[in-house]
C-alpha cells in the first residue's frame, strides 16, 4: 500500500494505522504482511519533488499480522492540528475558503 502526504510529514496517520491493521487481518484471503510506503514532506521538499524529481521524504513499514480474528481496527481519526477541513476520498483534504467581500454598489474600494 502506498500513498502520499503532500505538504506534511511522511508518517502514518491514525487512518493509515487502521489501514495497516485491516490489510493484515487474520482472514483466509488477507496477506500475513503488507508493505506500507508513504511519500511526503514539508512544502519546500514536496515542491522540489514535483518540480525536479528530487526524492521526497519517505516512510516504509512492513506491517505484519498481529491481531486476532476478533480484533477490529480502530476507526480513523482526522488529525486535530489541521483544523476545519473537508475530507475527500483517498485521504485528501482541503481547507474552507474565506469569503471574499463583494463591494456594494456605490462604495469605493
Amino acid at each position: 500500500m502506498w500513498h502520499t502526504h503532500p505538504h506534511t510529514a511522511a508518517q502514518p496517520s491514525a487512518t493509515d494505522r487502521a489501514a495497516m491493521t485491516s490489510l493484515t487481518l487474520p482472514l483466509d484471503d488477507a496477506p500475513a504482511r503488507a508493505l506500507v510506503l508513504i511519500a511526503g514532506g514539508p512544502p519546500p521538499v514536496w515542491h522540489q519533488w514535483l518540480a525536479t524529481g528530487h526524492n521526497p521524504d519517505l516512510y516504509a513499514h512492513l506491517a505484519a499480522r498481529t491481531a486476532s480474528i476478533t480484533a477490529e481496527p480502530p476507526p480513523p481519526q482526522p488529525p486535530a492540528h489541521l483544523g476545519p477541513v473537508q475530507w475527500w476520498p483517498g485521504g485528501y483534504s482541503t481547507r474552507p475558503h474565506s469569503p471574499v467581500p463583494v463591494p456594494r454598489k456605490g462604495s469605493r474600494s
